[in-house]
């Protein structure tokens, strides 16, 4: 016997049961890809909220270091602060080249990354020749390698400016030049 349809009545049961299989698999795919896209909009919005926090715990550091460069009176306290700066920007420059944070972090930085270099010269002409200790560029590789292009493939030039260090370091080498 057969429908109205043509198909014959023994065929509908699978038919049906096919139908609904197809129904099940295509619902599920939806749902599939509904969860797919909801979790990679999750990710992407902790990722950015991650990329917000690091750069803000950045700049808050690098606005108390800056805050810092007021109150230098002493060869003490430049060194010190050189040393806290150069050593800020040298984990900055290694979350960079390790990957470990967006680039877009170290662009943001570019500036500073020019200023600490004349910073890094200001610690080896002034600090590095009273104690013997390391040269900056062997102690500071990060920042050396971040500024060099290698890996980024920008070159970061060296500040030439030295009105742009804070007073107190500015004279303490001006002296040291002097004597």
């Amino acid at each position: 016997m057969t429908s109205n349809l043509g198909i014959p009545n023994e065929l509908w049961g699978p038919m049906i049961i096919a139908l609904v299989s197809i129904g099940g698999i295509i619902l599920t795919m939806y749902f599939n890809i509904k969860s797919q896209r909801a979790s990679a909009k999750a990710a992407n919005q902790a990722a950015n909220a991650q990329f917000t926090s690091i750069l803000n715990n950045l700049s808050q550091e690098h606005s108390q270091l800056i805050k810092d460069e007021r109150t230098l009176s002493n060869i003490e306290e430049c060194e010190l602060h050189a040393l806290a700066y150069i050593d800020f920007l040298e984990r900055v420059a290694f979350l960079c080249l390790n990957q470990k944070i967006p680039a877009v972090i170290a662009d943001y930085f570019k500036d500073y990354f020019e200023y600490v270099q004349l910073m890094m010269r200001w610690y080896d002409e002034v600090t590095v020749s009273e104690t013997n200790a390391r040269k900056s560029k062997e102690r500071w590789k990060n920042i050396v390698k971040w500024c060099s292009g290698e890996t980024n493939g920008v070159i970061i030039e060296p500040d030439t400016d030295k009105s742009y260090l804070p007073k107190s370091m500015k004279e303490i080498w001006e002296q040291k030049i002097k004597n």
